[in-house]
């Protein structure tokens, strides 16, 4: 038994050390599934509770890198482009900023009902979720044991196919120079990745942006001015990505801040 104080009260009361709720899958529920589940119906099934999760990255305590990040493509005899970190993550900061801007108006607005509101809210906090993810999310923590590795890549691979396929616009193409690049975090490469997983979390990103910015267009209450400077917000964090564009194989894709 374990006590906490009353919010009316103060004083204390017992209860059980167990909620009573209980989590857990036994292994034999797991086999048990896999043997009247075919492959697909259990990767449907993966792609389905996939699909409904907001992703927070959880970078390692010893992401404090210093220097560039370096976009080097495959052929290194092709010239790369660096980005200061700072200036890196300070995009990250702009964006982030820009989000929380364009919520309080949006909560100080009387044009929307509650559920479009929240629903508006909804969007703002996956935004939030993935630009974290773009700038942040090649220190995540993963740790495999040798023993669930091949397990755990195979869920890690269906994650992004399934953060691929739900891209709400079409999916823009990395440029040819660039397939089979790197990108390399810090002095000394403290941290490196394919240039495809950063594509992919940067696709991802502006995929959220452009579909908030298509969302408040869309509401029919805002006047004409008032859209424009809700979508002002949006614009100014295209602008802060405009760096990136080099990696697009087509112009129609890239950022802009117009």
């Amino acid at each position: 038994m374990s006590n906490f104080n009353t919010p009316r009260t103060g004083t204390r009361r017992a209860v059980p050390s167990s909620s009573g709720l209980h989590f857990s899958v036994a292994s034999s529920v797991v086999a048990e599934i896999l043997s009247f589940a075919s492959p697909s119906q259990v990767k449907q099934g993966l792609n389905d509770v996939i699909s409904t999760r907001v992703e927070i990255p959880q970078p390692r305590s010893s992401m404090g890198i210093t220097g560039s990040v370096v976009m080097q493509p495959a052929d290194s005899q092709l010239q790369a482009k660096e980005i200061p970190v700072e200036q890196f993550l300070g995009k990250a900061m702009s964006i982030r900023d820009n989000c929380r801007v364009l919520e309080q108006k949006l909560n100080s607005s009387d044009k929307l009902s509650p559920m479009r509101l929240f629903a508006l809210q909804g969007q703002l906090t996956r935004i939030q979720a993935v630009v974290l993810n773009f700038f942040c999310g090649f220190a995540s923590s993963r740790s495999y044991q040798s023993d669930t590795e091949e397990v755990v890549t195979m869920l890690d691979d269906l994650s992004r196919a399934v953060d691929w396929h739900n891209l709400k616009v079409t999916a823009p193409a990395l440029g040819e120079r660039w397939v089979g690049g790197h990108v390399i975090y810090g002095e000394a490469g403290s941290y490196s990745e394919s240039m495809e997983e950063f594509f992919r979390r940067m696709a991802i990103m502006r995929d959220e942006l452009l579909s908030l910015d298509a969302s408040i267009q869309d509401n029919r209450n805002f006047t004409e001015a008032e859209t424009a400077k809700l979508t002002s917000y949006i614009r100014r964090s295209f602008g802060s990505l405009t760096t990136f564009n080099v990696l697009f194989q087509d112009r129609a894709d890239y950022f802009s801040s117009k």
